[in-house]
């Protein structure tokens, strides 16, 4: 996948990941981040087409992943733009990554061309989701349509 920029998507993540290791180092030296990734291979849509008053009332969408043997490993949570939350790791360890709805696209636009994917969440010491993210495993090779 390429950027508006002309920049592929693994330089773009690798990116990310150089700043934000540099942003949450102390002068010191030692880290304070903690790097949570899943890889999955299978995913599962559910539109919200209302959401109880008491429980979650903006969320608009759900994608579930999971990996080869069906264990679900992260959520991609959808929300309205105003009111998204931020992304955690889960007590059991599953990933949740919450994106404004008018992502949801996109998103399914990389669920389904790019493989193997993964979700990622980089904490910072006080267990706060600094960077949360979806990304492909591997380098693509250049070009359009790259595998024909």
């Amino acid at each position: 996948m390429r950027f508006l920029d002309g920049r592929l998507g693994y330089e773009v993540i690798r990116e990310i990941c150089i700043y934000t290791y540099a942003a949450l180092r102390e002068p010191g030296g030692s880290k304070k981040m903690t790097v949570y990734t899943k890889s999955f291979v299978k995913y599962s849509l559910f539109h919200n087409a209302k959401a109880p008053s008491n429980q979650f009332p903006t969320l608009q969408a759900q994608i579930t992943c999971s990996d080869a043997s069906y264990n679900q490993v992260a959520y991609l949570w959808f929300h309205r733009s105003d009111t998204v939350p931020d992304s955690y790791v889960s007590s059991d360890g599953r990933l949740n990554l919450y994106f404004p709805i008018e992502r949801l696209q996109e998103i399914i636009t990389t669920l389904r061309y790019e493989k193997p994917l993964k979700a990622t969440i980089v904490t910072d010491a006080s267990g706060k989701a600094a960077q949360a993210y979806l990304a492909a495993n591997e380098p693509e090779p250049v070009g359009e349509q790259e595998g024909v």
